[in-house]
This record gives structure tokens, C-alpha cells and sequence, in this order.
């Protein structure tokens, strides 16, 4: 009998690097992870991991900081496989949470949930370097690299934008469009009607690591570079409320065999800010994100993620913004 099945992940992260020797989720010195749940609601909000779970030497908090012992509202460590040294350093250095402080072992992996990119609109486009001032970018497939220099702002319209492996460089400001902003001119399509453009304005970022054949797994193809950059991204329901999507390479398995496998598409730089409330799908990518003030994220779904520098990122769950796959499943 076939379902309908409705493939909602209730965890801020979820990451799916295979048990190993590695934890799939490591803090930097300094560094705190802040983990949430929308509406403060409980039983959701935390971590689950196909392997172990590292604070090392950082800090994991749930609800907030500064909590003063109080239980937290918004769930839990879940690891299949948590090594005995990473669950010592757990009884200490997480915080807010459960008390005292745990890791639950889950009876089974999750898989990838293999949500399906959307198609970007047929326009292609080279890429540009936004020098100064606010450039606003048209939907489509990017071939070459979306520079955008420190005091410069490049802005998303809405839409699907398909980003080949020249990939995008934050020095400045890259966000989606604000409500009641006036496009004033664009890169090459035509200016949106209405204008301001009303209703759904959120767009969805589409990272095709190797479209040219090269296999380059250490490659930041999608990152910001020091304090003055700031990435701003709100997901759009016609998309998954997917914010940002990795593509797999070919055979990654395979070919990205270093450390723990898998790319480095995603390097969110310290000393910058990044508000991405959608979800960050990259199931076969480590992402590398960087505390600091206002860092936030929506859910994670990664191989692995090392959160580092200093400073703290939040995470949080938010149901109603969560990446979805509807079908039917017999």
C-alpha cells in the first residue's frame, strides 16, 4: 500500500559521515554552538550524528547561554556510535540542556534524506565582480565566480540560482531581497513586475562542485572571507526551504578520500556574520562554520560539520522553515 510520507528531520543538525575514528561534529578552541528550537518548543532542536559527537575544546549549549543551570527546551545529543573520550568532555562542556548531560544512542543511522534540487530557470550567466554599491543578480546558472568585494552588496532575487565551481566569494554582503526593496536595475533580465516585487521573495543557492570534470574535493567553492563579510539567505517554501544546496560529486566515496572523506564546499569564515534560515543541505560536504556575533543558522544537514574560530554559532530548528519531501513511498 503506498503512503504519502512526509520527510521532516526534527534536529538543528544532522550529520551523516559513516561511524569511523572521527567525530562528526567538532568545536574549535573558543568556540560555542548554540542549539534552538522555533517557539521554544521542547523535544527537537539538537544534534544527531551517524557517528560520535566532539565538543573538544568548545562549548555546546542548549536554549541559551547564560542559562544558570536551568533545563533547557530544545532536545538533545543523539550519536550511533559516541567514542568514551568525546562523551567525558560531553558531561562538561554542555550546557542548558538534559541534566546531566548525554548522548542517546540511537538504534540506527539516518540516511540521506535526498531531497531533490530544484531546477534553476534556463537563463545562463557569467560570473561578475561587485565591486561597490548593490549589484541585484538574476536567477539562473552561473559559469564563472560571483565576487563580491568588502563594502560592495550583491542581492539574490528571487528564484533558483545554479552556481558551477568558479563558486561565490564574500568579502561584502550577499543576500536575498528585502521587503518593499526596489529593484533598481539588474545584471541582465528584466526588472520584476511589481516593483518592489511583493510576496515570495526567498531564493535558494544551487553549488555544482565539479561541473568541470576536475574533482577538486578541497575546494571552498561557497565562502566568506574575513569580519566585513555578511550573508543574509531566506528559503522559499517552492524550493524545500532549502537555502543553500550541495551537489555530490561523482563517486565522491571514492574520490574525496582525505580525512573524512567527503568535500569542503562550505567555509563560513570567522569575523564575519551569516543569517541562513533555511536549511543547509550537504550531505556529502563538511562544512566548515565560524563563530561570531549573529552567526545563525536554520538545520544542517552535512557530513560532517567543525564549527570554529571563536565566538558562537546558533542553530536552529524551525518546523515551519524545515526542508520537506512529499511522495509516495510504497
Amino acid at each position: 500500500v503506498a503512503r504519502a510520507e512526509n520527510a521532516n528531520m526534527p534536529y538543528a543538525m544532522v550529520l551523516l559521515q559513516a561511524p569511523t575514528l572521527n567525530a562528526n561534529l567538532l568545536l574549535n578552541a573558543g568556540t560555542s554552538l548554540t542549539l534552538l528550537r522555533s517557539g521554544g518548543t521542547s523535544g527537537a532542536g539538537g544534534v544527531f550524528s551517524n557517528e560520535s559527537i566532539d565538543p573538544a575544546t568548545g562549548n555546546i549549549y542548549f536554549n541559551a547561554q547564560g542559562c544558570s543551570g536551568q533545563p533547557g527546551v530544545s532536545g538533545d545529543l543523539w550519536a550511533f556510535n559516541e567514542a568514551s573520550g568525546d562523551q567525558t568532555r560531553v558531561s562538561t562542556q554542555v550546557s542548558c540542556g538534559q541534566a546531566p548531560p548525554e548522548v542517546r544512542a540511537p538504534s540506527a543511522q539516518l540516511p540521506d534524506p535526498g531531497y531533490l534540487r530544484p531546477q534553476p530557470p534556463a537563463a545562463s550567466w557569467s560570473g561578475l565582480t561587485v565591486s561597490s554599491g548593490t549589484e541585484y543578480l538574476c536567477p539562473g546558472t552561473y559559469a564563472t565566480q560571483i565576487t563580491v568585494n568588502a563594502g560592495a552588496t550583491a542581492v539574490l532575487l528571487p528564484g533558483v540560482f545554479r552556481i558551477l565551481s568558479e563558486g561565490i566569494q564574500v568579502s561584502g554582503t550577499l543576500r536575498t531581497l528585502n521587503a518593499g526593496e526596489t529593484v533598481v536595475t539588474t545584471n541582465g533580465c528584466a526588472l520584476p513586475t511589481p516593483n518592489p516585487p511583493t510576496g515570495d521573495l526567498g531564493a535558494i543557492v544551487e553549488i555544482v562542485p565539479a561541473d568541470d570534470g576536475t574533482y577538486n574535493c578541497n575546494k571552498n567553492v561557497f565562502r566568506t572571507n574575513g569580519a566585513g563579510s555578511a550573508v543574509t539567505l531566506t528559503p522559499s517554501p517552492r524550493y524545500g526551504n532549502i537555502s543553500l544546496y550541495v551537489e555530490q560529486i561523482p563517486n565522491w566515496q571514492t574520490i574525496c578520500t582525505q580525512a573524512v572523506h567527503g568535500t569542503n564546499v562550505i567555509r563560513l569564515t570567522g569575523g564575519g556574520t551569516y543569517s541562513i534560515t533555511g536549511a543547509i543541505y550537504a550531505p556529502a560536504d563538511n562544512v566548515q562554520l565560524a563563530g561570531s556575533t549573529g552567526s545563525a543558522v536554520g538545520q544542517v544537514i552535512a557530513w560532517t560539520a567543525a564549527i570554529t574560530g571563536t565566538g558562537n554559532v546558533t542553530a536552529t530548528f524551525n518546523p515551519a522553515s524545515a526542508p520537506f519531501l512529499k511522495g509516495l513511498v510504497q
